[in-house]
């Protein structure tokens, strides 16, 4: 059993290759295509940051967010309800 070999065999080479190809020039281009979409849709026509989240997470250690102890928090830009 430890001369188990998981890598691609000959006969499926040739779908490896092509199922590559297919994620590589068909789908991941859509990913920054739906990601703008997403962003149009927005009220400040932006997505929600990294630093939108940090600058929270930041705010939450301060003396001023004690009050909000278990408050569940969501940081988005989307429309708000």
């Amino acid at each position: 059993m430890s001369d188990m070999n998981l890598g691609v065999s000959e006969r499926l080479k040739p779908i490896h290759a092509e199922v590559v190809r297919m994620v590589t020039e068909e789908i991941a281009p859509l990913d920054a295509e739906y990601l703008a979409e997403v962003a149009a849709a927005m009220p400040e026509k932006r997505l929600t940051s990294a630093m939108d989240v940090a600058d929270v997470a930041q705010f939450l250690f301060t003396p001023a967010a004690d009050s909000m102890y278990g408050t569940v928090i969501p940081v988005s830009r989307a429309d708000r309800r």
